[in-house]
C-alpha cells in the first residue's frame, strides 16, 4: 500500500533562497561553520543564497553563491577548484588566494574587492552584459560573456590574460585609456567574426605583452593608442577578416618569431635593441616604415612577407629578406618601383604601376604577378635576364593596361611550370623565352603576338594557348625532348619556324595547330601528329613544305591546306581522319602520295 501524506502543505517544503552566516572559523565545507534562516535541508551555502563572511573562511570545495559579503576574511589553498559567484560581490575585508590557482568566476555588476592576493589563481568576468575590471593586483585574468568589461584603471597580470577562448559568445576587453601589462602569455580568440574583433582601446596608453601573444579575431587596434610592445612574439590571425593595427608597434627585449595571417601592421614597426625578429607565416602586411634602432636589430624574412610601401625595412639593422629557401617577398603598393635585390627565394608583384628588374635576377622559388587582385601589377626585366627555377604564375583581370611580364631584351627561363593569364602577353623580338616545364598562354579573352624566339628545352613538356595566340618567332626543341601541344582554340597561329636541334626531339601535335611558316615543321627531329584526335593547318598565304610526320603509324589525324599557294608534300602523306583543301590553296604532290582512307 503506497503511504499518502495528509499534511498541509507549507511553502516551507519548497527550495527557497536562503540568507548563511559564518559563525567561526573553518573551512566553507564544514556546516559547523554556518548559520542559515532556512529550513536546514542543506549544510552548506547553495547556489540561489547570499552569504555573509565575519569570520576567516577557507574556500576547500568548488561552490556557487547568489550574493557574497566578506567582511571577514575568505582564503584558498587548494587547487584546481571554481568558486562562481552569480550576483554581486561586495568584500569589505580581505581575499586571500595564496598558494591556490583557483578560478574565481564574477557574473555580477556591482563587485567590490578592499583587499586581494592572488596567489595562482584566475578571476573570470562572466557576466551576460557590461562590467568594470576591478582594479586588484591580477595573477591570471579571464574574461568571458557577452558585452564589454571595462578596465578602470592601469592593469599589470602577474600571468595570463584569456578573453574569449572559444567559448560560444563574443566576449569584448575594453581598455579604454589605460595601460595594460600582460607578463605571462595572452590569448585573444573569438567564436565568430564579428567586426572590430573582441579586444579593444579606445585612447591613449600602452599594451605592453611579455609573453607570447595569440590573436584569433579581425580586431581593430586603434591609431590612438600610444604603442603595442611584444617581447616574446606570438601568432595573430583576423579569423575570416583582417587584424589591422593601426599604431606603432614595437619588438623589445628578446629575440621573437611572429607568425601572421591576414595581419596589417599599418604604422611603424621597430625592432628594438640588439634582436631578431623573424616573420615565419603567409600573410603579413607591413604598410609603414620597419625599422631598428640598433645596428644589431635584424628582421628575418622566413614566411611569406607583405611590403605595402616602396621604403625597403631596415634602414638601421640587418633585413634577411630570404632567410630561407621558402621566403617570399611580396610588393603590394602602386606606383614604379625598382626591385632592391636581385635574387629571391619566392618573388610575389601585386598592386599598380611596374616593378622593374635592377640587373640579371634569379628566383630560386616562385614567381607570381597580381594573384588576381585588383590592381594591374607589371614586372619589367628591362633588358636583363630573368630566371624562375619554381613555377610562374602572371594574372591579369582582363581590359587595358592588364598586368603582365615585360622584357626588352634579355633571356627569361622558365625552370618550372609558367601560367599567364593577361592581355599584356605580347612581346617584341628583343627577348627570348626559354620553358623547361611547360606553359599555359592565355591572352584573358583578347589576342597575342609573341614575336620573340622561344626555347623549350630540358624536359618532355607540355603547352597549351587560349585565345588568338601567334607565335611569330621561332619555337626551337632542344635537349632530346618531346614538346606536347594540347591547345584546343582554334586561334593558335605559328608562323614562325617550329624546330628541333637534334633528330632526338619530338614535335606532337594533340590539339590544334595552324602552321604558316614557308619551311616545313621539324626539318631536324620528328613530327608527331596521329598519336591523338587534332588538327594540323598549313595555312600560311603563300607556299609552304608539307611535313611528314613519323609516327609509329605515320600520318595526319586531320589535315587542312588553307590560305594560299602551292602546299608541297615533301613525302608520303597519310591522313587518317578528315582531309581538307581549300581553294586557292593548292597541292604539288612533288612525286609523293597523299592518301585519305
Amino acid at each position: 500500500m503506497q503511504a499518502i501524506s495528509t499534511s498541509p502543505f507549507n511553502l516551507t517544503m519548497l527550495r527557497r533562497a536562503n540568507t548563511w552566516y559564518t559563525v567561526k572559523d573553518g573551512n566553507w565545507s564544514d556546516p559547523a561553520i554556518w548559520l542559515s534562516n532556512g529550513k536546514r535541508k542543506y549544510n552548506t551555502p547553495q547556489p540561489s543564497d547570499t552569504v555573509y563572511i565575519d569570520h576567516n573562511v577557507a574556500i576547500d570545495v568548488s561552490a556557487t553563491v547568489c550574493n557574497m559579503y566578506v567582511a571577514g576574511k575568505l582564503t584558498c589553498n587548494t587547487s584546481s577548484l571554481i568558486f562562481s559567484i552569480a550576483g554581486d560581490l561586495q568584500a569589505a575585508g580581505d581575499i586571500d588566494l595564496t598558494g591556490s590557482n583557483i578560478n574565481l568566476t564574477l557574473y555580477g555588476y556591482n563587485n567590490l574587492i578592499n583587499s586581494f592576493t592572488a596567489g595562482n589563481s584566475t578571476v573570470t568576468y562572466n557576466r551576460s552584459g557590461d562590467q568594470n575590471i576591478l582594479d586588484l593586483s591580477y595573477k591570471n585574468l579571464s574574461v568571458f560573456g557577452f558585452g564589454k568589461k571595462y578596465m578602470v584603471s592601469n592593469l599589470t597580470l602577474a600571468g595570463n590574460l584569456i578573453i574569449n577562448a572559444f567559448s560560444t559568445d563574443n566576449a569584448f576587453m575594453e581598455c579604454t585609456t589605460f595601460d595594460l601589462t600582460v607578463n605571462g602569455t595572452t590569448s585573444i580568440q573569438t567564436a565568430n567574426s564579428i567586426a572590430g574583433g573582441n579586444f579593444g582601446k579606445s585612447g591613449p596608453g600602452n599594451l605592453i605583452f611579455i609573453g607570447a601573444l595569440t590573436i584569433n579575431s579581425n580586431i581593430v587596434f586603434s591609431s590612438n593608442i600610444t604603442g603595442i610592445e611584444l617581447r616574446n612574439g606570438g601568432a595573430l590571425s583576423g579569423f575570416g577578416g583582417s587584424l589591422n593595427i593601426n599604431c606603432p608597434v614595437t619588438f623589445s627585449t628578446n629575440s621573437q618569431t611572429i607568425a601572421g595571417n591576414s595581419v596589417n601592421f599599418n604604422n611603424t614597426v621597430t625592432i628594438s635593441g640588439p634582436i631578431t625578429l623573424t616573420s615565419t607565416n603567409s600573410s603579413i602586411y607591413f604598410y609603414g616604415i620597419v625599422n631598428g634602432d640598433n645596428a644589431s636589430s635584424t628582421l628575418n624574412n622566413s614566411g611569406f612577407m607583405n611590403l605595402g610601401i616602396s621604403t625597403t625595412p631596415m634602414a638601421i639593422g640587418t633585413f634577411n629578406y630570404k632567410n630561407s629557401s621558402t621566403s617570399t617577398l611580396s610588393y603590394v603598393f602602386n606606383g614604379d618601383f625598382t626591385l632592391p635585390y636581385t635574387t629571391y627565394a619566392g618573388l610575389n608583384i601585386m598592386g599598380t604601376g611596374t616593378k622593374t628588374l635592377s640587373g640579371n635576377t634569379t628566383i630560386g622559388l616562385n614567381l607570381t604577378v597580381n594573384n588576381f587582385d585588383s590592381g594591374k601589377a607589371k614586372l619589367d626585366c628591362s633588358t636583363f635576364n630573368l630566371t624562375v627555377n619554381g613555377t610562374t604564375s602572371v594574372n591579369g583581370t582582363g581590359g587595358a593596361n592588364d598586368s603582365g611580364l615585360l622584357a626588352v631584351s634579355g633571356t627569361i627561363v622558365f625552370v618550372g611550370a609558367c601560367t599567364i593569364n593577361s592581355n599584356n602577353l605580347s612581346y617584341a623580338s628583343g627577348p627570348t623565352l626559354e620553358f623547361r616545364n611547360g606553359a599555359t598562354l592565355n591572352p584573358f579573352g583578347g589576342s597575342a603576338t609573341i614575336s620573340c624566339d622561344i626555347n623549350f628545352t630540358t624536359n618532355n613538356q607540355t603547352f597549351t594557348t587560349q585565345g588568338n595566340m601567334e607565335f611569330a618567332g621561332n619555337i626551337i626543341l632542344s635537349g632530346g625532348i618531346t614538346l606536347s601541344n594540347t591547345t584546343a582554340s582554334t586561334g593558335l597561329v605559328a608562323t614562325g619556324v617550329i624546330n628541333g636541334s637534334s633528330g632526338s626531339d619530338t614535335f606532337i601535335n594533340t590539339g590544334f595547330m595552324n602552321y604558316q611558316n614557308t619551311t616545313a615543321p621539324m626539318v631536324i627531329g620528328k613530327l608527331y601528329c596521329n598519336q591523338a584526335a587534332n588538327t594540323w593547318v598549313y595555312g600560311l598565304a603563300g607556299s609552304q613544305d608539307i611535313q611528314s610526320p613519323s609516327d609509329p603509324t605515320p600520318g595526319y589525324r586531320n589535315l587542312t591546306l588553307s590560305g594560299s599557294g602551292v602546299k608541297r608534300l615533301l613525302g608520303n602523306v597519310s591522313v587518317k581522319g578528315m582531309y581538307t583543301l581549300t581553294s586557292p590553296a593548292t597541292l604539288n604532290s612533288n612525286g609523293f602520295s597523299l592518301t585519305n582512307p
